[in-house]
Order: structure tokens, then sequence, then C-alpha cells
């Protein structure tokens, strides 16, 4: 009894119950364990988001030198456009040792598309094996074009001036635009003290002269040529009139047809004009204190010697018809005719409704009142003394052949 409760009490072994039972309590190798299991995955995880936003920031700058590379390609001619956008992507874009699919394709309707590819190394993606993201890119650009309304147009390419605008004068006509086909030097003349108040002054010529504080009008414009020239109407030229003798009534009342022979006025008359067309074939000499009127009335001047000139103060109260073959053609020659002039002076006001086709004209404005005329000028040559023009352009509209354009990206 002795020996066995000595080896009872000294024996360092536990019962095998008790050690299963201590193992399968403890936990500080399950979590080990578990750890290493799930740390690929999570590793893999953050890997790929990492290498995402590598590749998001990658197709950022992309884009933002290709919409820049666009944008600057479309406004170029055509041929010229893919140059271009290369030439500004590589600008914004300075990485030359990344491969890229870079492509540029100049588009039917004027527009301009670019696309770029290319591969983005990964770093702890390859982890699970995806060595590189794709990213590619695509944008489109085009041109909004704004057309505008010309209310003045002077065709002599060899005038110098086209336009002279001295002190005084105002052309009032914010909607409008003024082109000057002239490159003579000087190709316009804007004299101090004047007041242009137009949408641009579109000069052909590089070469203008601007004295005082006048805005300076654009040079080396595009700006648009005849666009009446071998559209507009010939009336009959077979005299009805011939020759009629000098009026001397106070109030002169004149109908339609072809007047053959200058037409002269005693005095200051108020002369009434019938609607219909007129064709002057002569001189149309109106003294100080005339005033001429006629709603419905289209005067035509056939060759470069018929005229209408007033030198003095005149009032005129003139529209055009509203239809038929003259609609809206207040004053008309036909085109090609010798240089020669012609001189408005409505010192006394104006109302004038038409289009004014002169376009061999060299044209005198000496005085306007401050009335808004629903018409468009097509002269020669223009001279715009003292007075104050307002102009809307008027039904026969003149407009820019491409007007201003601004880019734009094509959703």
């Amino acid at each position: 009894m002795a020996l066995r409760e000595s080896h009872d009490k000294t024996s360092p072994r536990p019962a095998p119950r008790h050690s299963f039972r201590a193992l399968a309590c403890s936990r500080t190798g399950n979590v080990a364990v578990l750890f290493a299991l799930l740390s690929i995955p999570m590793l893999g995880a953050i890997g790929v988001a990492i290498d995402y936003a590598k590749a998001q920031s990658m197709q950022t700058r992309l884009q933002t030198a290709l919409d820049a590379a666009v944008l600057a390609g479309v406004n170029q001619e055509a041929g010229q456009q893919i140059a271009r956008a290369q030439a500004v992507f590589g600008l914004n874009f300075l990485e030359p040792s990344l491969a890229l699919s870079l492509d540029f394709r100049e588009n039917p309707d004027g527009s301009l598309t670019g696309r770029v590819s290319t591969d983005v190394a990964t770093t702890v993606s390859t982890l699970i094996g995806v060595d590189s993201l794709p990213v590619s890119t695509l944008a489109t650009a085009s041109l909004r074009r704004s057309r505008s309304r010309v209310c003045i147009l002077t065709l002599d390419q060899s005038g110098a001036p086209g336009l002279l605008v001295n002190s005084g004068a105002e052309v009032i006509a914010s909607e409008c635009e003024i082109h000057v086909r002239a490159t003579g030097f000087p190709a316009a003349t804007i004299n101090a003290l004047t007041t242009l108040d137009v949408q641009r002054v579109c000069v052909r010529g590089h070469d203008v002269l601007v004295n005082g504080s006048a805005k300076r009008p654009e040079t080396d414009c595009e700006a648009i040529d005849d666009p009446f020239r071998g559209t507009l109407p010939t009336p009959s030229l077979a005299c009805t009139i011939s020759y009629p003798p000098p009026y001397t009534a106070a109030s002169v009342t004149l109908s339609p047809g072809t007047y053959c022979g200058d037409l002269i006025f005693h005095g200051g008359p108020t002369i009434d004009l019938l609607p219909g067309v007129y064709v002057i074939r002569g001189r149309m000499m109106l003294n100080a204190g005339t005033i001429l009127r006629g709603e419905g009335v289209s005067l035509y001047f056939p060759d470069s010697t018929s005229t209408m000139q007033a030198n003095n103060a005149v009032r005129l109260e003139l529209s055009a018809p509203t239809s038929g073959i003259f609609s809206d053609i207040l004053i008309s020659e036909p085109a090609g005719l010798p240089r020669s002039s012609f001189v408005i002076n409505a010192g006394l006001g104006q109302a004038l409704r038409g289009l004014i086709y002169l376009p061999s004209r060299d044209i005198t404005v000496n005085a306007m009142t401050g009335t808004t005329d629903a018409t468009a000028l097509v002269a020669n040559t223009l001279t715009l003394n003292q007075g104050i023009w307002k102009l809307d352009g008027g039904k026969k509209v003149m407009m820019t052949t491409s007007g201003q354009h601004s880019a734009y990206l094509v959703d």
C-alpha cells in the first residue's frame, strides 16, 4: 500500500482525457491558422483596389489630355485637325516610357474623334496573377457656329479706305456686323469721336487707322463676299416717261415706271411715290428741305450715270415692297457697273426699310438722325460723316459665312 501511494503522488503525466480537453479549448492556434488562410484574399483585394485607383488616375490623365487635343484640333481646317490634335496631346501627356495606342479621326460632319488606350502595370495585384489593367478612353469635339447678321458690307478690295468713319458719326447696330473687303492701306479708317456700337467690324486687310479711343476693327478677318450678286431682279428699262419738265409744285406725286432723263425739283417739295418700281435713267436731284416718301416702292438705277443725290438736308421716308420680285429691295443697281458716287444727306430725318444694294457706288452719308432703319447696305466704299444711323439688318438678310465658333465636347 505504501508503495502505491508514493507512486500516485509523484507521477508527472496527466490523464489522457484531460490532455485532449485542454487542446480543444486552446484558441491561439486557431486564430493564427485562420489569419494565415484569410490574408491571401485580403491582400489580393487590397492590391486590386490600389491598382484600380492607379488605373483610374491614369484614365483621368488620358481623358484630360485627349479632351484638350480634340478641342484644339477641331478648330483647324479639314486635313489639319489630326496633326494639331496629336501635337496638343503630346504637350499635355508627358510619359514617353508608356506604350500608348493613340488614334484620331476627322468625321464627315466636321467633328473630330480621338481614342487612346494603354495597359497600366500592377503592383500588389501581381500576387494574384494580374500583371496589368487595360485603360481606354474616347473623346469627340465639334464646333458650335454662331452666324451673325451683316448690316453694312463694302466690296472694293483695293479701296483705301473701304470704310471711313469721321468724327461725329455713330452707327448703332448691336445685333449686326460691319464687313470691309478692302486690303489697301489703310483698309479702314476710324477717326476720333465716333461710335460703332456693332458686334464687330471685320476688315479683310491687315492695316487700319484708328484715331483716338475708338475700338479697333478685327483685321485679317474673313469678310463676306457679295451675297446678292446675280440674284436680284432687273426691271424693264423701256422708257415710260421721257425727259419730264422740271417739277415746280410744292407737292408732287409720281407713279411707277421708267423715267428717262433727269428728275428736277424746284425748291424743297414733298414728293410722294405711289407703290411700285421706279427706274431712274438719269439724275434725281433733291434740294434742301425736300421730303421724299413712299410705301411699297423700289428705286432702280440701271447705270453709273443714274443717281439720286442730296447734297443738303432732306427727309427720306421709304419702304420696300413686301411682296413680288422686288420684295424687301429698296434701292438697287446691277452688279459690275463702273465706279461712281452716291450722296445721302438725311439731316431732316429718315425712315428706311429694305435692302440698299449699290455695289459700284462710293456712298457718302452726310447726316442721319437717330431713328432705327430696317435696312442693310452693300456699297463699293462707304464714308460716314455726321449723324446717328441705327440699323437692324432688315428682312433681306446678309449673314456671315462661318461666323464665330466655339469648340465643345460631344457627350
